[in-house]
This record gives C-alpha cells, sequence and structure tokens, in this order.
C-alpha cells in the first residue's frame, strides 16, 4: 500500500516506463475492474492541438457559478493534484492517496495487465468525480482523440474540437487533415459539436464530414466572429451574438477560445441552464495559470506561455507584437527535441527580441544544444544558459529599461520557473 503523496505521484510516473499503450482496450478493462465510473458521470468532452485547457477553464467556470464541476486537464503545470479539480479545487493529498490505491489494486487484480500513466490517472479521475456526484465533468483529452483514454466516454453532453495545428505528428500523422481526423475520433452519435471559429480550412472539412456521418449537430457558426474587441495586457472586452463579455485572459486566441466556450455552454442549456449573469461572471473570472500570463512589476514585465508548437509560437509571437510591441523585449525559450524546433525557433528569431536558450526540465530533453544551434543560424547573439532558473534571472537582471520578459517553449519549462517568477515580481 501506498502511504504518501509522494509515494503515489512517484508510482504514476514509473507507469510511463513500463506501460503498453494498447488502444481503448486498457481503459476499458480497468474501468470494467472500477465498476465503470466512466458511465456515471455527465462529461463535456474537449480535444484540440492547442487551446483545449483554455477552453476547459473556461467552461469550467462558467459552469461552477451553479453546478458542482470536475475539471480533468493535463499535463499538470506546478502540482499534480492540479489534474483533478472540483469546483477550482484540486483533489486533495488524502483522497490522492486513496484513489491511487484503489486503482493500483484494481491494476493488480487484472491478469498481464500494464496501464500506461495517462490511462492510471484517467480511471482515477473518472472514480473519483463519480464519487463526488459533479453535476459535469470537463474532460480535456491528452493526446489525439479517437485513441484517447478519455474517448471511453458514450454519451457525452457535447463535443469540441479546438485550434488544430501540426504536432505529435508521428503518432497522430503528418497532415492537418490526419490530425484532425484523429480529434475527430471524440465526435459522437447525434452529439452536438463545438468548434473553433479560426479553424485551419482542411480541418474543418474533415470534422464536418465526421459531424455529417454522425448526425452530429454543429452548434458553432463558424463565419461568426467576436465585435468590438478592446485588448490590453490585462485580457479582452468583446461583443458576440449582441452579448458584451469581459475576459480576463490576454490574448486574440483567447478570445477566441472564449467563443467556443460560450457556444458549449450554449450547447449545454438544456441541461445545465445558466443565467446570463453567471456565463458573463464566469467567464471573466476564469484564469489559467501559464496562458500568457502576465507578471508585472515596476522593473517591467514577464510573461509565461506554455506554447510549444510552431501553431502555439505563432499566435504567441503575434501577442507579443500586438501586446508588447513598444517593450525592449527577451525570449527565454527551450523546447523538447521532439516537436518541429527548427520551424519554431525561425519565427522566434524573426521577433525583436533578446534570444535565450534554456533546457526543459524534462526527460524527452534529449539535447538542448541542438536548438541552442539551430537559435544561432537565425539569430547569431543568441545566448545559452542551460539551467532555466539561471537563464530567467539573467534576462530578468538585464530588463534594466522597463521591458518584458517572455518565457515560454514548454509546459514543463514555465511549470518549473513559475514559482520563481513571482518572486522575482514581487507576485
Amino acid at each position: 500500500m501506498l502511504k504518501t503523496e509522494k509515494e503515489c505521484i512517484e508510482y504514476i510516473h514509473s507507469l510511463g516506463k513500463f506501460g503498453k499503450k494498447s488502444g481503448l482496450d486498457n481503459i476499458t478493462r480497468l474501468c470494467d475492474a472500477l465498476g465503470n465510473p466512466e458511465s456515471k458521470i455527465r462529461a463535456i468532452h474537449i480535444a484540440g492541438t492547442n487551446g483545449k485547457g483554455s477552453v476547459s477553464c473556461m467552461v469550467s467556470s462558467m459552469l461552477k457559478t451553479r453546478y458542482k464541476v470536475g475539471l480533468y486537464t493535463s499535463p499538470y503545470i506546478e502540482l499534480f493534484n492540479e489534474r483533478i479539480q472540483i469546483n477550482g479545487k484540486n483533489i486533495s493529498s488524502e483522497k490522492l492517496i486513496s484513489y491511487t490505491n484503489r486503482v493500483k489494486n484494481a491494476c493488480d487484480s487484472i491478469p498481464d495487465f500494464y496501464p500506461i500513466e495517462f490511462e492510471f490517472i484517467t480511471a482515477m479521475g473518472f472514480l473519483f468525480f463519480a464519487e463526488e456526484n459533479c453535476d459535469v465533468v470537463v474532460l480535456e483529452t491528452g493526446l489525439g482523440g479517437r485513441l484517447d483514454s478519455t474517448n471511453i466516454v458514450k454519451n457525452p453532453l457535447c463535443c469540441a474540437i479546438c485550434a488544430i495545428g501540426m504536432d505529435h505528428v508521428s503518432i497522430l500523422g503528418d497532415t492537418i487533415e490526419k490530425i484532425a481526423a484523429e480529434k475527430a475520433g471524440i465526435i459522437k452519435e447525434g452529439v452536438p459539436v463545438a468548434l473553433f471559429h479560426d479553424m485551419a480550412a482542411p480541418a474543418l472539412d474533415v470534422i464536418s464530414r465526421v459531424c455529417a456521418e454522425k448526425a452530429a449537430p454543429i452548434v458553432s457558426d463558424v463565419s461568426l466572429g467576436a465585435e468590438n474587441v478592446s485588448r490590453s495586457l490585462d485580457g479582452s472586452e468583446f461583443t458576440y451574438k449582441g452579448v458584451d463579455y469581459r475576459l480576463s485572459l490576454a490574448g486574440e486566441y483567447q478570445t477566441k477560445n472564449a467563443l467556443t466556450a460560450l457556444d458549449i455552454i450554449s450547447a449545454v442549456s438544456d441541461v445545465l441552464p445558466l443565467a446570463l449573469s453567471d456565463i458573463c461572471e464566469g467567464l471573466r473570472c476564469a484564469s489559467w495559470k501559464c496562458r500568457f500570463e502576465v507578471l508585472g512589476c515596476e522593473k517591467g514585465i514577464m510573461v509565461l506561455d506554455g506554447a510549444h508548437n510552431s501553431h502555439g509560437v505563432t499566435s504567441l509571437v503575434n501577442e507579443v507584437n500586438n501586446l508588447l510591441g513598444d517593450y525592449k523585449k527577451t525570449f527565454v525559450f527551450g523546447m523538447l527535441n521532439d516537436k518541429d524546433f527548427e520551424d519554431t525557433v525561425e519565427q522566434i528569431c524573426s521577433a525583436d527580441a533578446r534570444i535565450i536558450v534554456t533546457d526543459v526540465p524534462s526527460y524527452r530533453q534529449t539535447d538542448s544544444r541542438a536548438v541552442f544551434n539551430c537559435a544561432q543560424n537565425y539569430c547569431p547573439d543568441s545566448i545559452y544558459i542551460s539551467d532555466c532558473r539561471k537563464a530567467v534571472d539573467y534576462a530578468w537582471e538585464h530588463n534594466t529599461e522597463g521591458g518584458a520578459v517572455c518565457v515560454f517553449g514548454s509546459l514543463y519549462l514555465v511549470g518549473e520557473v513559475r514559482a520563481h517568477c513571482l518572486e522575482l515580481t514581487g507576485k
């Protein structure tokens, strides 16, 4: 029996070394052994390359103004417990220990069973949310959709597909169409589907075809956008379908994500009705760490962002240019080698910024020097500081003109330095 939270988390992480992914077979067998908790929850299922975490956060924030809402996300930023929440509160240490042991016991009871880490955590989440009697669970996919462990949920209230870009191509496919088809694998017969309003045309074609095949109504009018938009580092104000909204998350892409979140709320309104005042207040209060998170003080501004692929970095660089155009900028970034870092580095180096490359604190970081060498090809003045905290310290110490330091490239990176950045900026 695992007795401490530390032991539980170490055990769960160890599954990544020994587990064997087998489509949905593992998660099906595990949930069967647990009494099928996934069948006892009402879910809103959200997939996408970028933005699915932010959309999940917004939907949860709006619904929890009236309901008991489970939120399942990945990866975590600072604490493992962040992945399983109810009404904004992480699963407690005591319950994490209890549910880890219960799921471990179920695994041990199945002959020749070797789950991967994500399958184990997903089963924990299902069991926790079911036994806590959540009114609804906002369920973010981990990777892809069709074969993602969360896709064992049979009858969600709504499915949503956020922005799609080129990421995890070795697993999901090497074209937008192939990736979109994997994401569209969460779409169920007759279940309403909400979409990102600026979806790439090839992806939209694939998803629309799947929706038609499954008689799943698309509830998003993607021809509509936000109107009367006003953006700043504090967030945005906009009008959608004649209603004025305030969003505290900065960035044009967050405004677009908000439209998808509002479409989801509309799609489930018959089952989970909300007053307009609750919707507006919930959206205004939505917060999500390390998604263009702005930390400011007299010395300047620090921005933390989890952008980790070409699509995400394109959006980030656009926001930096739009919202931080007059600031002297320093980029501190590190990327995993299994990402398409060459294309991303080219985008980063096209911006008017000092470039500092650092290591990502992850076993998937195999050769940070390769990322640095690539940066030097485009920006010879780039420097390399292996320790990510020392890289942030260097950038902040040299931020002498009230400039802006932007840390990004991996959620593992920004999660590692976030507490340190809060200290530096006095937050």
